[in-house]
């Protein structure tokens, strides 16, 4: 399963990484994500752990993956060349996410229930 899984991803990496240099960069993102060890994860606070987030770090990479919890469903993810922890605030509709040492400067929201567009981001490699 595994196996298919990978090459399915593979797949789709080359699809979207057209061009030479674009295709070596896709490919070494992909093999990140694929290899990423150091990951650890959060229920969200307001509502009872209906969302877990999954952050997982990678030499100077680390992403951040919103999951359904009952259902595992993948729902948003965010993948930044920074190699620290991801900071996160669960708000009742919302997840403040940073990868800034300082706390009050924040990188991005992530609606809960993410949007759409979040939901369709997460099949591109």
């Amino acid at each position: 399963m595994l196996i298919i899984r990978t090459i399915s991803i593979v797949a789709l990496a080359m699809l979207f990484c057209v061009t030479l240099p674009y295709a070596f960069a896709c490919i070494g993102e992909l093999r990140m994500r694929l290899s990423a060890k150091n990951c650890g994860s959060t229920l969200s606070e307001e509502d009872n752990g209906k969302y877990t987030a999954v952050q997982c770090v990678f030499l100077d990479m680390s992403y951040l993956k919103i999951y359904k919890t009952q259902t595992k469903e993948l729902l948003a993810e965010r993948f930044y060349r920074h190699g620290g922890v991801i900071k996160m605030h669960w708000f009742k509709d919302e997840v403040v996410y940073s990868t800034n040492e300082d706390s009050w400067i924040h990188d991005g929201i992530i609606k809960l229930p993410p949007t759409r567009l979040d939901k369709m981001l997460t099949f591109i490699p």
